[in-house]
């Protein structure tokens, strides 16, 4: 039987993730130009592996892409916010749910879980508002993984992505503490009793609660989009 062939990353795909990363720490900001002849400079890489780079990012929602003026950073917006958590709040609580009524989280997922909860809390201690972003967004597709829907884990992970912008943009701009960590310790306390309606419905009741408070932030920073 053939087996699978596992493919190294492209030149384009690493170019793509070391520019996702920047945008990740803050390094390039919403709405910033990414201009190729600055990036092929920083890079050190052809201006056609820029481009192609820059088309994964915008197939992931990272970059967008305007006719005659050039690919720029995905700045965030109400409606984005709204569309990104619209589905967050569809489907991370059907994936908890599956996943707890066939037994899926074992333990080494919850080992896992728990270690990403005490990353988000060192983190915080420090003030690393990038790590903390990083390990929030992984906890949300470490609990919808064992839901074993390829599809639906194709989808979260792009939409999750876009997500973690909008978590990095909270907690960078954002000084009021806000109970992410007993939100997630209620949706992890669920998950570990086996309670599929229960975890389902905390896991919606925290990102109703995040929209929430990310559009009040959007609002109050940017009226005009409204």
């Amino acid at each position: 039987m053939l087996g699978e062939i596992v493919r190294p990353p492209t030149l384009a795909t690493m170019t793509a993730d070391s520019i996702q990363n920047a945008i990740f720490r803050g390094e390039l900001k919403y709405g910033e130009p990414l201009r190729e002849v600055d990036l092929t400079k920083t890079l050190n890489v052809s201006r056609s592996t820029i481009r192609e780079a820059l088309h994964i990012l915008h197939s992931n929602g990272l970059v967008d892409m305007q006719p005659h003026r050039g690919a720029f950073v995905t700045e965030l917006t109400p409606r984005l916010v709204a569309e990104v958590y619209s589905l967050r709040i569809l489907l991370e609580p059907y994936a908890v749910r599956i996943s707890s009524e066939n037994g899926r989280y074992d333990s080494d997922v919850l080992k896992n879980l728990e270690l990403l909860m005490e990353r988000m809390r060192e983190a915080e201690a420090i003030g690393n508002v990038f790590e903390n972003s990083k390990a929030d967004i992984e906890f949300h597709h470490k609990i919808c993984e064992p839901s074993n829907h390829e599809l639906l884990m194709r989808m979260l992970s792009t939409i999750q992505l876009i997500a973690r912008l909008c978590i990095l943009n909270l907690n960078l701009y954002d000084s009021r503490l806000h109970p992410q960590d007993l939100h997630h310790n209620k949706i992890l306390m669920a998950i570990k009793k086996g309670d599929p309606a229960t975890a389902e419905a905390e896991v919606r009741e925290h990102l109703v609660d995040s929209r929430d408070v990310l559009m009040e932030r959007i609002e109050q920073q940017k009226p005009e989009f409204f």
